[in-house]
């Protein structure tokens, strides 16, 4: 819809013009120019874009690998870390042990054609190859419903 005639738009001829120079953006400043502190108090320094601290506050790459990360869980790991952990170090499942263990109860139906790793132990998850098999899909559900 058109504006009415001789309707004049409040912003007329001001193109260019700063209103507010105080309190328009400045590039690097992080707290508001307008901000009131009390008597006695400083503002902290502005941290300016590509401003460097000191090199024991910088992230490395050394200090959060492996034991140092502060994600790490430990003994306190759960299904996926566990799962993700056998996987990122053993590669993915690639056949079905069924046949060679005397664990189960059950027949490898040799139909899948996907593979898992199965933590043998139910109570708790640990990293340790030995707790683990590699199972088909069919034969990886059978064993976690029994």
């Amino acid at each position: 819809m058109a504006p009415p005639k001789g309707f004049i738009p409040w912003n007329k001829g001001l193109k260019g013009i700063h209103l507010s120079p105080a309190t328009e953006f400045k590039k690097g400043i992080r707290y508001s120019p307008k901000t009131e502190f009390k008597k006695g108090h400083k503002p902290k320094n502005p941290i300016k874009k590509g401003e460097r601290r000191g090199i024991e506050t910088e992230f490395t790459r050394e200090k959060t690998l492996k034991e140092n990360n502060f994600k790490l869980k430990g003994e306190k790991v759960g299904y996926y870390g566990s799962h993700s952990w056998i996987q990122r170090n053993y590669g993915r499942a690639r056949k079905c042990e069924n046949k060679e263990n005397e664990l189960f109860k059950f027949l490898c139906s040799e139909k899948s054609k996907r593979f898992d790793w199965a933590f043998i132990n139910k109570k708790g998850y640990e990293r340790d190859k030995k707790l683990y098999i590699q199972l088909c899909h069919s034969c990886h559900l059978k064993y976690d419903r029994s």
